[in-house]
Parts: C-alpha cells; sequence; structure tokens
C-alpha cells in the first residue's frame, strides 16, 4: 500500500506505467470476453484488409482479426515475457546472495560464469540457445532467462555486501546461527526490494527479446498468436498492409515502456537519492 501511495503522490509516470500494464493483463486475462473473433479463424477472402468497423484494427495476411490476434497474443508474450524474468530473478538472486556471502571459491566461480554471459548479448545468447534446441516454450523462456541471470547475480551480489556489514548479521554470527539461515532470515529480504524494483523493467525487455525471437522465426509456431512472431510473417507485406506491422509494433513498445516507467518509479521509491 505505501508502494501505490506513492505512485499516486509522487510519481505520474509510474502510476502511468501501472496503469498500461494493468490495462494489458486485463485485456490478457479476459481475452476469451472482449476478443471480437476467434483469433485462429482465417479467411482468405479477408486477407490484409485496412481497419474498418467489421474488423477495428483490420486483418493479417491470412485474413484473421488483427485486433483478436493481439488481445490473444498478450497472453502468449506476457507468459513468455514474466516467466523467463521471474526464472532469472530466482536464479541470479540466490546465486548473488551465495557470491556476497560466501565468497572466496564460491565467489570467483559465480563471477567467472557472469563475465562469460555478459561477455555476449542476451538476445545473442537466447539466438544461439533456441537455435541448437528448438523454439518451443519452455526452451524460449530458459533462453530469455540466461540472458537476464548475470544482471540479478551482479546486483544482488552487491547488495549482498552491502548487508554483510550491517550489525544485525554479525549478531546471528554470534548467536551461532547456520549460513543457510542467515542468508535466509537476514540478508534475502534485504537484498529483494532491489530486485524487485530491476525486475518491472526488465519484463519490458523480455517482452521486446520474445518479440525479436519471434521475428527472427525463433519463436512459436507463426499460427499461435504472438506479437513477435505476428511481425515476422507480416514483413513480407509492409508496402501492402503496413497496418499490420505498425500496430503490433505500437502495442509491444506500449508494453514495454510501461513496465520501464514501473521500475524507474519502484528504484526511486526504494533509493530516495535517485528522486
Amino acid at each position: 500500500m505505501e508502494v501505490l501511495r506513492y505512485l499516486l503522490r509522487e510519481s505520474k509516470t509510474g502510476m502511468a506505467g501501472l496503469a498500461i500494464i494493468l490495462a494489458f493483463i486485463s485485456m490478457a486475462l479476459l481475452a476469451n470476453l472482449i476478443a471480437p473473433y476467434d483469433p485462429m479463424n482465417a479467411v482468405l477472402g479477408d486477407a490484409r484488409q485496412p481497419p474498418s468497423p467489421q474488423h477495428p484494427l483490420g486483418t493479417d495476411e491470412l485474413g484473421r482479426d488483427l485486433l483478436s490476434r493481439i488481445i490473444y497474443g498478450a497472453r502468449t508474450t506476457f507468459l513468455i515475457a514474466v516467466s523467463s524474468t521471474f526464472t532469472a530473478f530466482a536464479v541470479g538472486t540466490a546465486l548473488g546472495i551465495l557470491s556476497g556471502y560466501l565468497r572466496g571459491a564460491v565467489d570467483a566461480a559465480v563471477n567467472g560464469g557472469t563475465q562469460i554471459l555478459l561477455s555476449l548479448p542476451g538476445i545473442v545468447i537466447a539466438i544461439i540457445f533456441v537455435a541448437l534446441w528448438g523454439p518451443s516454450l519452455v526452451n524460449l523462456i530458459i533462453a530469455i532467462a540466461i540472458g537476464f541471470i548475470p544482471v540479478y547475480i551482479k546486483l544482488m551480489r552487491a547488495a549482498t555486501l552491502q548487508v554483510m556489514s550491517m550489525e544485525y548479521i554479525q549478531a546471528a554470527k554470534m548467536l551461532g546461527l547456520s549460513n543457510l539461515k542467515i542468508m535466509v532470515r537476514h540478508v534475502l529480504p534485504n537484498v529483494l526490494p532491489v530486485g524487485i524494483a530491476q525486475l518491472s523493467t526488465d519484463v519490458g525487455f523480455a517482452i521486446l527479446t520474445a518479440s525479436g525471437l519471434g521475428f527472427l522465426g525463433l519463436g512459436l509456431d507463426p499460427s499461435i498468436p504472438e506479437w513477435g512472431a505476428m511481425i515476422g510473417s507480416a514483413k513480407n507485406y509492409i508496402f501492402v498492409a503496413p497496418h499490420i506491422i505498425i500496430e503490433v509494433g505500437a502495442v509491444i513498445a506500449l508494453s514495454a515502456i510501461g513496465f520501464s516507467l514501473l521500475g524507474n518509479a519502484l528504484r526511486d521509491y526504494i533509493d530516495p537519492k535517485r528522486r
């Protein structure tokens, strides 16, 4: 509730980002109720139609209603983006805390792996992974998550090192608590807010990454509504039916902006010095 009050009182951009995100989430959850057509229903005679009263956003290259496919595509795209980001967050948080708390050989090993992953852009790592293991929902989630894990490792390691200097950590050690209990009870709760703020921003980047893979043909089956795949299958008709790419691209950009605005506001809330 305190975060919501902060957004309402002091961060109009953060509130705007939250409103955008909630609108897309509602759209995804209520797709069965608000989509005017079956997103899989192809009518070749209506292919590449511009916006009209019958089809408010027009139709795609197979005559499927574009508005319906965008609405259902929110489900698929958000599932991939949120799942991959939370996976990266969980793995990166665990490794970052272990690295910062235990130090020594564990820290060296984790940092070595992190530097290797950071040497390549996340999208390149995702392309390599999907190219090797094949496109599927699970593989897409893993591929995108791998690119984000190093960010959380470095972020959580730095936050853990700061927490380790606090007196209550030394007191817990003097009381004989195990390393695991200290990390779970005392370190984790104090570093989580930093990761959560980063998490919101990274969901937006994950949407862009998933859409990029779909555009390159490394995403899900083109028949499945997914924003990146929708642009990828329509790129050959950019001069014949530009509305397809423009509309889907605008939706992708708006959703990413929403998460970015909310993430920036959350970082400002956690660290007042940024305000």
